[in-house]
């Protein structure tokens, strides 16, 4: 990241959009590691980066800067209820195996 930040310019906007791209992947590492506060202080400096970034007239702006809101309510999402999205891709899983019948159902046991 001090990489990164380094080669950054105020003045030249991707080079502040690639800054919050880096905050992603960090906080997408710092999530599979289960460090949620890493991961949400990463999503939330993006986060901020892309508001600062956005324009009503450049569409995919706002579309990064929605990117953002998702990953910072994956993480709150997770803080809540850990194993929650867990819970809910499993049963994604299984009203999926119950529409190819009964041989394609996962075992309980």
């Amino acid at each position: 990241m001090r990489i990164r930040r380094g080669l950054s310019d105020p003045q030249q906007p991707q080079t502040l959009r690639d800054v919050s791209i880096s905050l992603d992947n960090v906080g997408g590492v710092e999530k599979a590691r289960g460090n949620l506060d890493a991961a949400s202080a990463a999503y939330g400096e993006s986060l901020r980066i892309r508001r600062g970034l956005s324009d009503p007239q450049q569409p995919q702006t706002l579309r990064d800067v929605s990117v953002s809101l998702e990953r910072v309510g994956w993480v709150e999402e997770g803080a809540r209820e850990p194993g929650c999205r867990l819970r809910r891709l499993w049963g994604e899983f299984e009203n999926r195996s119950r529409a190819l019948g009964p041989a394609a159902a996962p075992d309980p046991a």
